[in-house]
């Protein structure tokens, strides 16, 4: 079986990932352990603080939304979103680590997805997609580690729960990184394409891991009725995005349909 720290550990040293934007987060990503602690969710209702604008509020609203496609690799296929914001180090800390989306395709199975959101003339350095990519890497680890401990602690969120098994997250060999076009801005440009796509080949390759790469078109989010000072986020498309066509890269583009 392919050791992923392993492959996290001499991949980070390529000059690219310098700095302490990657070995530090990172690095004490992959070295974080379970407790014996419960960590059963609570509820989840959708809202997020009015002034939230950005990555929060672009999960809660995809997470809502009815109809969703996975559109690439010659397919449109329905994906459906299982489970939001599910911390996967089991301890009596107040914030952990999580999982931004679980989501699920008739191809790909039940996989975890790392979410990622620019806004307007905020493009991401270079290397950003490398990192969300080696942070659902090892997010992934974490999980095919030992997914049974994470299915007997229940970590879903109520009601009905569980809604997807953590044991078949592990057996899909599949993480998705989802991010908005502003986003793979600066990810299009020379040689940062050239070693992002490296990057997914070698996961492939020397893991059996598939990472789909995936763009949406720049969301903004229009609220819909929720306690005061919060709102539940809903998508709604820029002006200049209605007719935006999907780039060669990414690979997937994610399609939703008008409410």
């Amino acid at each position: 079986m392919p050791n992923i720290f392993k492959f996290y550990r001499e991949r980070i040293k390529d000059h690219a990932y310098r700095g302490k934007y990657f070995r530090g987060r990172l690095d004490k990503l992959a070295e974080m352990k379970s407790e014996v602690w419960p960590t059963t969710p609570g509820h989840s209702d959708g809202t997020v603080s009015e002034k939230n604008t950005s990555e929060t509020a672009f999960q809660r609203a995809l997470y809502t939304h009815p109809q969703i496609h996975l559109v690439g690799d010659g397919h449109a296929t329905p994906l459906t979103w299982k489970d939001i914001e599910l911390p996967i180090i089991l301890s009596k800390r107040s914030r952990r680590r999580c999982i931004d989306l679980i989501g699920q395709t008739p191809i790909n199975g039940t996989f975890l997805c790392e979410l990622k959101y620019a806004k307007s003339g905020a493009a991401p350095p270079g290397n950003a997609v490398d990192y969300a990519i080696f942070e659902a890497l090892l997010y992934y680890a974490i999980v095919n580690r030992d997914p049974t401990v994470l299915d007997k602690a229940k970590v879903y969120h109520p009601p009905e729960s569980p809604r997807f098994s953590w044991k078949a997250v592990s057996d899909s060999r599949v993480i998705l990184v989802l991010a908005n076009d502003y986003y793979w801005t600066t990810a299009r440009q020379g040689r940062n394409l050239e070693r992002i796509t490296n990057l997914v080949a070698d996961i492939r390759k020397s893991q059996d891991i598939q990472v789909l790469l995936c763009s949406t078109p720049n969301y903004t989010f229009k609220p819909k009725d929720a306690p005061p000072g919060r709102y539940r986020p809903t998508l709604a498309l820029c002006a200049a995005e209605i007719s935006a066509v999907a780039k060669s890269f990414p690979t997937y583009r994610l399609i939703v349909s008008s409410d």
